[in-house]
């Protein structure tokens, strides 16, 4: 997949589920040495970093100065092997974006990448306030990277705290801020916004790529997403947390559906699909809804066997060009 001229894999990684370097967390190194006979190998997939905001943020997903849990085992992420799906809050636990850059790891990455960002401020004003401090930031240290990257707005990270629909009035002015960059952008939202308004935000050119899926908030789409089936009560278990964000198997009907209305309303802009890959099967039905690329994430934790065969049938296929 090209965005902008620059060349990218056509299947990438969630933002988060190989953490902020492509390192991957600590259950990783147990997947590859149970799984790596039956091909649990990442390689061929584009780099999502895990999204930070501009300042440090602790989250509720506790990091050690290794950007790893502090903990084995999180009570803000609860996995469900069987049904196939995975409800988190972990809340953009992040050192921030200088401390990030001051590794001087994203700059060492030999294949290009996409740095994923989002804004947690309270009021608009901060949040335009610190828009402006990432682009200054990694204005100053672009010049040091060995590959391209893109720029990926999270606006729909559903454990923040703030009003996504407020957010996404905003995003047309953070948009407008970010081109000055002369990055790839992409704009990850989540199956909550109707087509018709990425349609219109299309038209503006602000953005070069859609994302779609995010992680559902608990509760939503209600008819379509049967809470109480998936988890036995109408009340969020991460309810402490502010309820969490739905993704794997129960989401990726919505997002099919969501990327065919796109398509036959006239979004001719490329989409990363997402939601429920855990077999090649997805894979062939999103490249049918008119996907130009996917990422996965869940698939990764709950199927780590089948990432092989889903990577393989990713490069097969023969992807929409927009």
């Amino acid at each position: 997949m090209k965005i902008k001229n620059i060349e990218f894999s056509n299947i990438f990684c969630a933002s988060g589920s190989l953490n902020f370097f492509g390192q991957g967390w600590w259950y990783h190194y147990f997947l590859k040495l149970i799984f790596g006979l039956f091909g649990f190998n990442l390689k061929g997939i584009s780099l999502k970093t895990k999204t930070t905001p501009f300042l440090k943020r602790n989250g509720n997903l506790k990091l050690n100065r290794f950007f790893q849990p502090k903990f084995l085992f999180s009570n803000c992420v609860k996995i469900n092997f069987f049904k196939g799906f995975i409800l988190n809050a972990i809340d953009l636990s992040s050192p921030g974006l200088l401390a990030l850059l001051e590794k001087n790891r994203w700059q060492k990455l030999k294949e290009n990448f996409v740095i994923s960002i989002a804004t947690v401020e309270k009021t608009k004003n901060k949040r335009i306030n610190e828009i402006n401090n990432i682009c200054y930031l990694l204005r100053t240290y672009v010049i040091k990277f060995s590959s391209y990257f893109a720029l990926e707005l999270n606006i729909s990270c559903p454990n923040t705290g703030l009003n996504f629909n407020k957010l996404f009035l905003e995003v047309e002015e953070i948009l407008i801020i970010l081109r000055k960059l002369h990055l790839p952008i992409i704009l990850k939202i989540n199956a909550l916004i109707p087509p018709v308004l990425i349609k219109e935000l299309e038209r503006k050119n602000l953005f070069d790529v859609l994302c779609v899926s995010n992680s559902i908030p608990f509760g939503e789409i209600y008819g379509k997403i049967f809470w109480q089936n998936l988890f036995g009560k109408k009340i969020s278990p991460l309810a402490k947390f502010g309820g969490g964000g739905l993704s794997g198997k129960p989401i990726k009907k919505i997002v099919l559906e969501w990327i065919e209305i796109a398509r036959a309303i006239g979004v001719n802009c490329n989409i990363i699909g997402g939601g429920g890959i855990l077999s090649s099967k997805d894979v062939i039905e999103y490249n049918g809804a008119g996907a130009n690329a996917i990422e996965i994430g869940s698939v990764i934790i709950l199927r780590p066997w089948r990432i092989k065969s889903i990577i393989k049938t990713a490069n097969s296929l023969k992807w929409r060009v927009s």
